[in-house]
């Protein structure tokens, strides 16, 4: 081919355009929450970068299956409700720190 043009090949699939949204059967299955668009686990609190089931359940197999597998029914239902609340009272006490900052800047 001679010709100094390239071909224009298939557009590139970008994460951003691809309008992924959490599902809830994930916080059962995986021990995952979304958070400020941001998919989270309740177990160790990382956040996984692209909000796809394969991405999840890779990281709970990987670092969680092993412990959070034995857990069925209500009393995985049970772990997963106590593991909520302490990520929300984690979060409320950086909000009441970085609320107390903000004042003492002023």
């Amino acid at each position: 081919m001679a010709s100094g043009s390239k071909d224009a090949g298939p557009k590139k699939r970008r994460v951003t355009e691809e309008l992924r949204s959490f599902q809830d059967k994930w916080t059962m299955n995986y021990f995952f929450v979304e958070f400020k668009t941001k998919p989270i686990c309740l177990i160790c609190n990382n956040s996984v970068s692209v909000m796809k089931e394969y991405n999840i359940k890779q990281h709970y197999e990987a670092k969680h299956a092993n412990k959070f597998d034995k857990y069925k029914g209500q009393f995985r239902q049970d772990q997963v409700n106590n593991l909520k609340r302490k990520l929300s009272a984690q979060r409320q006490i950086f909000t009441r720190a970085d609320r107390v900052n903000m004042l003492c800047k002023s």
